[in-house]
């Protein structure tokens, strides 16, 4: 068996306390050393120095055990920053996030400034250490594709991403893929999810044994590309007729429910009026056999938020197993 070198060990344990403070929120050197294996000096060790890099600090007033008073951990605010970049052809969001999910930044800008803009963010705030790009297209390297017709070749690259430090991670996801990612948590005993959005254009996330599913190439889930009655269905979504939009989309539903079975269906649509959505779903609930749990939301922007800091959790993580 290969030897571990005392520097991939240094990784290795912190990764272990970081994973811990995590999920715990905060701990005492007893508990991480339990929860992790490790003694409890290497656990000082380590905490001492996250501390010294800001990644960690002590947490409010100890209670006392009966003799002296354990010191608990918890991760800094401003540990590890995530910039969410929520791209949009016109407009696009940039988000700064910590590790334990406290909002640093939050600013709309015109998507045509968007490299400056990044680049004045990085100048500002070295500490990121990853960037998670949502986009609504298919992934590519650096940017992604886009339209009705692939065979077209509209694609969008990012310039930012020429100039990116060497050590900061990046990941590029659909959309609506984060959105899935996103409100999974909301489900912990939920195995199989499927999120929906029809706003101008069908697209879809999936959630199958709780592990994001992008099929071959990226492409699963590009549902307005499907012919329905003669044309697209991004053709249909478009229409100005409620009747005939509202047809589509209970179509595209049925047609998920039946293909995936997924435990939860939550679809977004901001063109119908509320009384269509509720019919749409009356009707779903008396029709499908499986009875998925149909949920409809307003807005996918805090499930897209939520998604991409989870995948920059995992991003973080594995960045780190990959160094140990």
């Amino acid at each position: 068996m290969k030897s571990v070198q005392p520097k991939n060990m240094k990784w290795h344990n912190e990764r272990l306390i970081i994973e811990y403070l995590l999920k715990k929120s905060v701990a005492a050197k007893s508990e991480i050393a339990e929860a992790t294996g490790m003694s409890v000096t290497t656990v000082r060790t380590q905490l001492k120095s996250l501390i010294e890099r800001k990644a960690v600090c002590t947490f409010g007033d100890p209670e006392s055990l009966g003799g002296r008073p354990a010191e608990k951990y918890t991760l800094t605010d401003s540990f590890a920053p995530i910039l969410y970049v929520a791209f949009g052809f016109e407009k696009t969001e940039l988000t700064i996030l910590s590790m334990t999910g406290k909002l640093l930044l939050e600013k709309t800008i015109p998507t045509e400034l968007l490299d400056e803009e990044v680049a004045a963010l990085l100048s500002n705030k070295p500490q990121i250490d990853l960037v998670e790009i949502s986009v609504p297209g298919i992934p590519i390297k650096k940017g992604f594709l886009y339209g009705e017709n692939l065979e077209e070749g509209n694609s969008y690259s990012f310039g930012f991403l020429d100039d990116l430090p060497s050590n900061i991670f990046i990941e590029i996801l659909n959309d609506l893929n984060l959105c899935a990612i996103g409100e999974l948590k909301n489900y912990p005993e939920v195995n199989h999810l499927v999120y929906l959005s029809f706003s101008g254009c069908a697209g879809t996330g999936i959630i199958i044994d709780r592990k994001l599913y992008t099929g071959h190439q990226a492409f699963a889930g590009e549902l307005g590309m499907l012919s329905y009655e003669g044309k697209l269905i991004d053709e249909w979504l478009n229409s100005p007729d409620e009747k005939e939009r509202s047809k589509v989309i209970q179509f595209v539903l049925e047609l998920i429910s039946l293909t995936l079975s997924p435990e939860v269906l939550v679809f977004s649509e901001s063109k119908l009026p509320q009384e269509k959505i509720l019919q749409i779903v009356s009707n779903l609930q008396n029709k499908l056999w499986a009875e998925p749990k149909i949920v409809f939301k307003d807005s996918k922007k805090q499930n897209g938020l939520s998604g991409a800091h989870h995948q920059a959790i995992d991003l973080f993580l594995k960045k780190g197993w990959e160094e140990a």
